[in-house]
């Protein structure tokens, strides 16, 4: 009878463990209604888009397929890595939009930056321009140009692959790292950047989203606990001693968003009575490229405490924060060179072009270029490498707490 009894206690045990918390699921509805509210918000008042430029004309990017290469004169550069020079006329059916399946005769013009050449069944992405009818009866005028392959294909192919083996791999914990992915993306995405575009103030509005996404993915992924709230604690540290030194930096360095490559179009917005505030930007980048190796820091810390507290519960918190710098100090240096390295990959073209020019060391120190990336990746590594401290302070004092209290009774 005490058999059966064990085995009954073991299958209700395994049933309840399946089972989410009532918290976890209290914190998943509201993050929900959170999301649903931000999203409404950010993207109101909802309407079709009719893509109208301010030249008065009407433009779509649709995919087409290549029916026929009417005219080639274009040639190969053997002495630009083979690149195509010249033009093609080109027949094309469109396979998307308003004028799907009609049939089109376009220009294609080939260079050095445009080398889209094309053959019969190539894939391409169009921009079509419908430009407003301006006598009574008459067509529409329409202008078909290249824009470029249709890779569309290959990017949600990429995709998959990734979900696929992140699945494989994962297990159930995969999968809620695939959910927690896409909603980071969508957060990012379609909550995000539409607020800010809306006035919102850039540096506060970039956080809470991070720290939505925190709590969203660490709720998924482990339930609520204490390892997950020290984590997300330890998270949000980490985001805003990385955010506070790229604003401290910044204004020491005369550094702000308006000094980014990728500005002028912004600027051009903002010159056109746009509420989009620019000077938080530069901050904002960094929280977001620093979110998820601080994320996997803290996570890593609050979890191997957890583990080291359920081994041994007699440990007192000045001992699990011990074990904790111990443990943090074998991520710290792997995680600073990935930001690094991230960092200095997504500018690595323009460092090849500046090492070209021979360009002296006093003068690439000073420029703005250089500036932002140093900040970039000094900001995002210190928050990483301060996370560690922060997240074991945080995890220690709040799961040694009842043995450090018993010992002191003792």
């Amino acid at each position: 009878m005490a058999l059966k009894k064990n085995k009954g206690e073991k299958e209700k045990r395994k049933f309840t463990l399946k089972m989410p918390k009532l918290s976890t699921v209290s914190v998943l509805a509201a993050a929900l209604a959170v999301f649903l509210a931000a999203f409404y918000a950010a993207n109101s008042p909802f309407g079709a888009e009719d893509h109208m430029t301010d030249g008065g004309y009407m433009l779509e990017y649709e995919n087409a397929i290549v029916t026929e290469v009417i005219e080639d004169t274009s040639i190969v550069d053997t002495e630009l890595e083979n690149v195509h020079r010249g033009s093609q006329l080109l027949q094309i059916r469109m396979l998307t939009g308003r004028y799907k399946g009609e049939y089109f005769d376009i220009k294609n013009y080939l260079g050095a930056l445009y080398d889209t050449h094309a053959e019969e069944g190539t894939r391409l992405t169009v921009s079509v321009a419908t430009y407003p009818v301006t006598q009574e009866g008459a067509e529409p005028e329409i202008s078909v140009a290249v824009y470029d392959y249709d890779r569309s294909g290959i990017v949600i192919g990429c995709i998959a692959v990734l979900l696929l083996v992140t699945a494989v791999v994962g297990g159930k914990k995969g999968l809620k790292s695939i959910i927690g992915l896409a909603v980071t993306f969508v957060c990012l995405i379609w909550v995000l950047i539409p607020l800010l575009f809306k006035g919102l103030a850039t540096v506060p509005t970039t956080a809470a989203v991070c720290i939505y996404v925190t709590v969203v993915c660490f709720v998924l992924l482990d339930g609520i606990s204490k390892k997950t709230v020290c984590a997300m604690l330890g998270t949000a540290g980490g985001l805003l001693i990385a955010v506070l030194f790229t604003l401290a930096a910044g204004a020491l360095s005369h550094i702000d968003g308006l000094r980014e490559s990728e500005i002028e179009p912004l600027l051009q917005e903002v010159q056109q009575d746009s509420p989009l505030k620019l000077r938080g930007i530069f901050a904002a980048g960094v929280m977001v490229a620093a979110l998820g190796a601080v994320m996997d820091v803290a996570m890593n810390i609050s979890s191997a405490l957890t583990e080291l507290i359920t081994v041994n519960p007699n440990m007192t918190a000045r001992e699990l924060f011990k074990s904790g710098m111990n443990i943090g100090r074998d991520m710290v240096g792997t995680m600073t060179n990935t930001l690094i390295l991230a960092f200095v990959g997504s500018g690595f073209t323009l460092m090849m072009v500046l090492w070209q020019y021979d360009i002296p060391l006093r003068q690439m120190l000073s420029s703005a270029y250089l500036s932002l990336e140093v900040i970039n990746g000094a900001a995002g590594s210190l928050g990483v490498v301060l996370t560690v401290p922060l997240t074991a302070l945080i995890s220690s004092a709040a799961m040694g707490y009842k043995q450090t209290k018993g010992r002191k009774r003792q």
